[in-house]
């Protein structure tokens, strides 16, 4: 089961907050996920080249100045040791690292909405999620490690289930639905985490025995378009911030679809799709505007572009901000040439 904490208020990450503290239940464990594998999430904690897991556990058990406890990822799982997530055991409803660890998250949050389409979409979770969990720490741990391994039907070589970063949780649960993902939690009654926006979102265990999250062939090529979705989906939000417009509902559910149309963009106007992050930007603009590919004006400005400058470098990405400006504007109010003249007071 799913419980949606979304608050749009103004002081919308202050009741996040409180909501976040809320789920704290006195007398039962809570522990903080930490992703480590593209840098802790505190600087204090240096990894000096050589160091091993048990120096860099010390390490971050003096900075954090409570128990932590590695996530043992399979043998085969393409990553050092040090780079396993790991928890941090939280002293109580009270203890202060909820509020930092909270600003922490939605810091990251922040970070891959900027710049809308002409940033990148990227961005790093290193606070995957808060757990509370009855479990002993070494079961959660082992419980956890067992949920993080790759189960498929499909032939692949990944290895490492990223769920503790919450864009993969996410489309984890649009893909085989939340219900599923609630089954496989063993031994955690609350998982918690931070959605895009900086709103809570919570699931719930379903029970004492957990399903192992096995995808389908097709379940997994879904999953597989998990980083173009997640960096669409940023650049989408961060453009319709950036715009002042309400960020759209349903952006997972129509991920898929805008990634289609860009492929379908893409068989079109080829020399306009060179890097994967072209076919994201257009995927963005849909999902903020429609179909901008059927845009009155859009074929007319690909051409101008091209008669005036054959042998013209210009993708997709360069051409962000335009495009957006173009495809925002009421039909009728603002000619493909007006943009072009932006375009090129712009390079």
């Amino acid at each position: 089961m799913t419980r949606d904490l979304s608050l749009q208020a103004a002081d919308s990450d202050n009741t996040a907050l409180q909501s976040l503290l809320a789920s704290a239940e006195t007398g039962t464990p809570a522990y903080v996920l930490v992703d480590p594998m593209l840098g802790e999430p505190l600087l204090d904690i240096v990894h000096l080249p050589g160091c091993d897991l048990g120096a860099l556990t010390h390490a971050r058990e003096r900075v954090w100045d409570r128990a932590t406890f590695t996530v043992e990822l399979a043998p085969d799982t393409p990553l050092d040791a040090t780079q396993f997530p790991y928890l941090v055991e939280l002293e109580g409803p009270t203890d202060p690292w909820w509020n930092t660890t909270f600003e922490l998250a939605v810091r990251a949050s922040s970070s891959c909405l900027t710049d809308g389409v002409e940033g990148d979409g990227g961005g790093t979770f290193p606070i995957g999620a808060w757990l509370i969990s009855s479990m002993r720490q070494k079961d959660l741990a082992e419980s956890l490690a067992r949920l993080f391994r790759v189960n498929t039907e499909a032939r692949t070589s990944a290895r490492y289930l990223r769920l503790l970063d919450p864009r993969v949780m996410a489309w984890a649960g649009r893909v085989v639905g939340s219900a599923r993902v609630s089954a496989s939690l063993e031994g955690i009654r609350h998982w918690i985490n931070l959605d895009l926006l900086g709103h809570v979102a919570m699931l719930e265990s379903v029970g004492e025995h957990a399903s192992p999250l096995r995808f389908t062939r097709g379940e997994w090529r879904s999953m597989e378009m998990g980083e173009a979705v997640h960096r669409s989906i940023c650049m989408a939000i961060g453009l319709m911030i950036a715009e002042g417009t309400p960020v759209t509902l349903g952006l997972y559910e129509r991920a898929e679809g805008a990634l289609a149309l860009a492929d379908h963009a893409a068989t079109r106007w080829p020399d306009l799709f060179k890097h994967p992050r072209d076919r994201q930007v257009w995927a963005a603009l849909c999902l903020t505007r429609g179909n901008i590919g059927v845009h009155p004006a859009i074929s007319q400005w690909i051409d101008e572009l091209r008669d005036s400058d054959p042998e013209s470098m210009l993708t997709v990405r360069k051409l962000g901000n335009p495009l957006a400006e173009l495809t925002r504007t009421p039909v009728g109010t603002r000619s493909a040439g007006d943009v072009s003249s932006t375009l090129g007071r712009q390079t």
